[in-house]
């Protein structure tokens, strides 16, 4: 299913000037780095047996829907606002290996973690399936506390945001509080480190009102 997308206006864009001046870039990506505070969250998606790493691709593509910056994407000469996003996220195989598997979006998160079936079905030919530039792509590595690390990009032109979650851990301070590490990696062209901000106040929203209600 194609995800319907409005064509920016570049001329009359309050971007127009950061945009091009990034575009120049021959590496114009930045990385963020952050940890969200996800305890009630973790223990509600237990409770219910929901998957907590696709929950977390539910609430955070949720998150990034509603800053619009995680919306644009350069494609050739055009630059898009996609109405809504899905979700493509790397599933580890037995022997070691990965795939691509494309989650589509849905309206409440149980209906998000039912998608089971596609989230076990690899894409053909290695690659992912679906449109991918109205996707945001996710990577779970549940073995490391990371503090930082560096996204695989096509190209300089490729502006489909990257998100990667890491272990959850207690706080240092506070051992009852449970951490997530999360890296963000976005096109400078698009978005800068407020967007970035606006989305991690985003997850943090979303999570805490899906495991109060």
């Amino acid at each position: 299913m194609n995800i319907p997308y409005i064509v920016i206006d570049r001329q009359q864009w309050h971007r127009r000037a950061i945009f091009e001046f990034f575009s120049t870039y021959q590496n114009p990506f930045f990385q963020y780095h952050g940890t969200g505070a996800c305890g009630d969250f973790y223990y509600f998606c237990k409770k219910r047996n929901f998957p907590f790493s696709l929950a977390l691709v539910y609430a955070s593509n949720k998150s990034a829907e509603r800053v619009a910056a995680f919306r644009q994407r350069v494609a050739g000469n055009e630059i898009r606002e996609y109405d809504y996003l899905d979700a493509g996220l790397t599933k580890l195989r037995d022997d070691g290996s990965f795939y691509f598997s494309h989650l589509s979006r849905q309206p409440s998160l149980e209906q998000f973690v039912a998608q089971k079936a596609a989230f076990h079905t690899p894409a053909a030919n290695f690659d992912e399936n679906g449109d991918v530039m109205s996707m945001i792509h996710y990577t779970i590595l549940p073995w490391i506390a990371f503090q930082s690390m560096q996204h695989a990009y096509r190209d300089a032109q490729d502006t489909v945001p990257k998100i990667a979650f890491g272990k959850l851990h207690s706080n240092t301070a506070d051992t009852a509080v449970l951490c997530l590490p999360v890296s963000v990696q976005l096109h400078h062209s698009l978005a800068d480190g407020l967007h970035v901000a606006q989305y991690f106040e985003e997850f943090e929203k979303i999570m805490s009102e899906i495991a109060t209600n």
